[in-house]
């Protein structure tokens, strides 16, 4: 695993997950998934993210939940 980076922002995306329009829901989380399986960023810089953590749990609290595979996934592999 590689050491986190300080200069990451993450922020802006996580904040977006909760997004009301189920469109920005998904390209943020689109966003999030292609920039770890593109090295972007790696885990360590989310999984630190108490933040990140709970919007991937409240995903599943909205009317629509698209992506709920890869949602549960990336939970998945975040816990290991």
């Amino acid at each position: 695993m590689q050491p986190v980076r300080s200069d990451v922002n993450l922020r802006p995306l996580f904040t977006k997950l909760g997004h009301q329009l189920e469109e920005i829901r998904v390209r943020s989380m689109n966003n999030i998934i292609s920039k770890l399986d593109h090295n972007v960023i790696c885990e360590a810089d989310v999984v630190q993210e108490k933040y990140f953590l709970i919007r991937l749990l409240e995903w599943f609290n909205f009317p629509s939940v698209p992506m709920r595979k890869e949602v549960v996934n990336l939970i998945e592999k975040l816990s290991k």
